[in-house]
């Protein structure tokens, strides 16, 4: 399930493939018909179309909120790193995301594990980490193409504790986040009336926080920049804003006083003209490293799969 991304010759897209990629960013599993009508073709041709798409750059997931499922995850910042520990963070379970960079770090890593010492220890016993742990998950709003935008479903407040089943629902999509109702319901054993209901209730209470795709950033011609602000406390809330409001900011991820995001561009005068924003607006600590075109991310990893299927999260309980 994992893109493993690497410099390629760019894919030209035209304007029909713009707007499928930008609505499937909004909602994986919009029906398909909707879809077809937004972009003015046939669905035959449409689901032509992704299929395309899935085989040269992009692939499925579910957004969870990691942090309200108690599943502890972490940011960890590298200098340098060998290539036996290269291999050992990429091929990881545990890795979330794992990208090479040009700039005061050469690595950035994010890796969910129960306890980051052993997992630290096991993994890179020789290097003295920097290590964040992620409190907040916020999904992107990116639209550089400028499509349409979409209307928001709002999400609730409500009370909502999981069961059996939704630990199954939730373990069935991580698996194929883009499943039918009617797949689901055959392979769950669930009623489609039941199973909808269900999903619509996570989606409500921010568990499922979306559904998105991985992408293979290079193979569209984008570069990605990750940025790391260090903020005063009282202006977290207008940086986030201002971040989740730029059309080229990609994942949110926070840790205390710190946000980490890519930010994902067509050329670098983008990226210059939002910080000299930010910069204007707030006044945050800016550290800003170029992605050099390799990278791995894998939204929903083994190791999360496995807790989901074995139903091993701590608490089950949400407000």
């Amino acid at each position: 399930m994992a893109i493993k991304a690497q410099k390629d010759k760019p894919i030209k897209l035209d304007t029909v493939d713009k707007k499928i990629f930008y609505y499937l960013s909004v909602n994986y599993r919009i029906q398909r018909k909707k879809l077809a009508k937004l972009v003015r073709i046939s669905p035959q041709r449409l689901n032509h179309r992704i299929k395309q798409l899935e085989k040269q750059f992009l692939e499925p997931y579910v957004c969870l909120n990691y942090p309200l499922l108690n599943i502890k995850s972490y940011l960890i910042l590298f200098k340098s790193l060998t290539e036996t520990e290269i291999n050992t963070f990429s091929d990881s379970k545990n890795i979330y995301y794992f990208l090479r960079l040009v700039g005061d770090y050469q690595y950035l890593a994010i890796v969910f594990a129960e306890n980051i010492i052993s997992f630290c220890s096991e993994h890179i016993p020789n290097y003295i980490p920097e290590v964040f742990s992620l409190e907040g998950f916020f999904p992107d709003k990116w639209n550089g193409f400028d499509v349409s935008v979409l209307k928001e479903t709002p999400k609730s407040h409500r009370k909502y504790e999981l069961n059996s089943k939704d630990y199954e629902i939730l373990s069935a999509l991580a698996e194929k986040p883009n499943a039918s109702l009617l797949d689901l319901s055959t392979k769950l054993h669930i009623s489609r009336q039941t199973l909808n209901k269900r999903i619509k209730l996570m989606e409500e209470v921010d568990i499922i926080q979306a559904y998105r795709f991985a992408l293979n950033v290079p193979k569209i011609g984008l570069l990605t920049y990750f940025i790391h602000l260090s903020c005063k406390p009282s202006e977290i809330e207008n940086i986030k804003d201002s971040i989740r409001n730029s059309k080229y900011s990609g994942f949110l991820f926070q840790s205390n006083n710190h946000l980490f995001f890519p930010y994902i561009v067509f050329n670098p005068e983008q990226l210059f003209n939002f910080l000299e924003e930010i910069e204007q607006k707030t006044g945050p600590i800016i550290d800003v490293s170029q992605n050099t075109g390799n990278y791995v991310v894998e939204p929903v990893p083994k190791y999360v799969r496995e807790l989901l299927r074995d139903e091993q999260l701590p608490i089950k309980r949400f407000a």
